[in-house]
């Protein structure tokens, strides 16, 4: 049972997502609830960790609300079902992926219509850079990508959006070995990437689902 507190916060994010098409940003919370960035922290540390929300590291507007949150809502009768008359849906746009060397992404507060593709389990990212050339993922193309959940562990090979913490968001092949994690490009022109994990973090955002969509369309 959600506190009245966190409740209306989980409220605000719905609200905010149907009237936008994207979630709230940190500014968006101070200025339409009247709270600072501590207690915002705080109320979103609290919905994730009790599973009502998911974010991806170092993405502004990544919140993702999940089906224990949409079955709160339902309960408490503020849930607003999505227009599925439209047959084009908004997926979120969050920014840029190197695929090249490891690079903090710039931050966008946009989306990208899309047919057929679930706004809450896909997003996209603009490609920079030419590592991953060699399985068609050009330099300045669109890339969609599927959610994954926390503590996610790709198949080898899997082409993912890692967060690699302290350096940034880069798109790769995934290997392990052991402790270390491989990120390995489709390009020679790069080297692979060994992370020791004991040291270094890495998080996956997403698995690539195949769809880019090239530069001007």
């Amino acid at each position: 049972m959600l506190s009245p507190v966190l409740s209306e916060t989980l409220v605000f994010i719905h609200q905010f997502e149907v009237r936008y098409g994207v979630p709230p940003s940190y500014s968006d919370f101070r200025k339409e609830m009247g709270i600072g960035q501590g207690t915002i922290q705080y109320r979103l540390g609290r919905l994730e960790s009790r599973g009502y929300a998911t974010s991806l590291k170092g993405r502004n507007r990544s919140l993702c609300l999940t089906d224990q949150a949409i079955a709160h809502l339902q309960s408490i009768g503020k849930y607003q079902a999505p227009d599925t008359t439209d047959p084009m849906h908004q997926i979120p746009f969050l920014g840029e992926i190197a695929a090249g060397y490891l690079s903090e992404p710039a931050t966008h507060n946009e989306f990208m219509e899309i047919a057929t593709l679930d706004p809450k389990q896909h997003f996209t990212l603009k490609i920079s850079g030419d590592s991953m050339i060699g399985v068609g993922i050009l330099n300045r193309a669109t890339a969609v990508f599927k959610r994954v959940p926390d503590g996610y562990e790709p198949r080898p090979g899997q082409i993912v959006a890692a967060y690699v913490e302290g350096f940034g968001t880069t798109l790769k092949r995934f290997y392990r070995e052991g402790l270390n994690v491989i990120l390995e490009a489709a390009n020679p022109d790069y080297p692979p990437q060994r992370i020791d994990t004991r040291q270094i973090d890495v998080a996956i955002h997403g698995v690539w689902t195949g769809i880019t969509i090239a530069d001007g369309v």
